[in-house]
């Protein structure tokens, strides 16, 4: 009875295993075309990190409180290799075609901080809802045409996304046939000069081109990522590849609907260095019981 037991074990759970073993060999192949951030031996890297700085989201200077101390417990104390660093339109191009350049020196600093506490780091291009007004961060006054659209606060703070001013202005940066293409024309610039002041520090691998893009309208939900964010994105390549020619690119899909997990629609984006692709496929994952209950929950 008890080898008859142990049998009936063996069987119930090795030989499942077995079978998806061996149908995973048959329909799974590696992708020797992926490509992989590698040190200056040519070893692979691989990058343990956290976001720093989100207390500069309504900071007026756009740094946050982070001190170097703070750098040195990411590093010494957690045991982080990385950190994506955020950068805002509004710090950067405060005036329309105006740069500020302190905004620059100040987040050099850190940068330099980083580098003494052997902290790599992604620059990234923020922005939540588009801008502080709506209780996000990102674009600058100036670049703001909600049409005249109401807003009122809402709670959560996603929610805003609905708020006619919101969609509004997202929509006249996103659809230039609206008619401000120069919306867009002027975010470029402003990364561009975020790139030519910050992207030869020895600290920095690479910039995240849009945080959580998105068009949180039905036309969004469609179109945006074939029509209008696959483009923008090569645009910006292009640009930088003009004067960064070994700059990681990282780029993210539409955040409503990859973030929690579909799949997405972005076009290929090809990289013009003559080198090896040297770009990053950089998605989150905000799952809903995140959204509703404000933790990941395990299962």
């Amino acid at each position: 009875m008890r080898l008859l037991l142990i049998l009936i074990i063996i069987i119930s759970v090795f030989i499942p295993a077995a079978i998806v073993l061996i149908l995973l060999r048959f329909f799974y192949r590696e992708n020797r075309k992926r490509f992989f951030i590698k040190d200056s031996g040519g070893r692979l890297v691989i990058f343990h990190g956290i976001n720093v700085i989100s207390a500069a989201k309504s900071d007026p200077l756009h740094v946050g409180d982070t001190t170097k101390d703070d750098f040195l417990q990411i590093a010494g104390h957690w045991g982080f290799n990385a950190v994506r660093l955020l950068l805002f339109w509004e710090g950067i191009e405060p005036r329309k075609g105006e740069y500020d350049q302190a905004y620059l020196t100040r987040v050099r600093q850190r940068l330099d901080w980083c580098a003494e506490t052997g902290l790599s780091v992604i620059l990234d291009m923020h922005q939540d809802l588009y801008s502080l007004r709506f209780g996000g961060d990102g674009a600058p006054v100036w670049a703001i045409l909600d049409d005249g659209q109401p807003f009122e606060q809402q709670t959560p703070w996603e929610l805003n996304y609905k708020q006619p001013a919101v969609k509004a202005a997202i929509d006249n940066f996103w659809i230039t046939e609206k008619g401000h293409p120069e919306l867009q024309e002027h975010y470029i610039q402003a990364m561009m000069e975020a790139v030519d002041k910050l992207a030869d520090h020895p600290a920095v691998i690479g910039i995240d081109l849009y945080n959580e893009p998105t068009m949180a309208t039905l036309h969004g939900i469609r179109h945006f990522e074939k029509r209008y964010l696959t483009p923008f994105l090569q645009r910006m390549i292009n640009e930088i590849r003009k004067k960064k020619n070994d700059l990681w690119i990282f780029f993210e899909p539409s955040a409503l609907g990859p973030n929690q997990g579909f799949r997405s629609k972005l076009g290929k984006l090809t990289d013009p260095r003559p080198e090896e692709a040297r770009l990053a496929y950089f998605p989150h994952i905000y799952t809903l019981d995140l959204d509703v209950k404000g933790k990941y929950l395990v299962y």
